[in-house]
């Protein structure tokens, strides 16, 4: 479960959200902050999930309003490649 969360306006980019010394080990915690509509930014670095296989497109599709997940851009290629369609 988050327990610590710092949130911080980000001039013209929205909101950041900065977890320091959590321990987040699954997705189901990350989907907790998902509704956060100006979340733009996360940093889960140092934290459990991100041993998880696939572990950066899976965030990436859960929250998908954001442009950089450890301080790493997100690239529209990571988003575009989250979308599977049925034929």
């Amino acid at each position: 479960m988050i327990t610590v969360t710092l949130l911080k306006l980000v001039p013209s980019t929205g909101v950041c959200l900065c977890n320091l010394y959590l321990q987040i080990v699954d997705l189901v915690e990350v989907l907790s902050v998902s509704s956060l509509d100006l979340l733009r930014s996360l940093n889960l670095r140092g934290n459990p999930l991100l041993e998880l296989p696939d572990y950066r497109l899976s965030v990436i599709f859960a929250i998908q309003q954001l442009t950089e997940l450890d301080t790493k851009r997100v690239e529209i290629s990571e988003k575009v490649g989250n979308i599977t369609f049925d034929e």
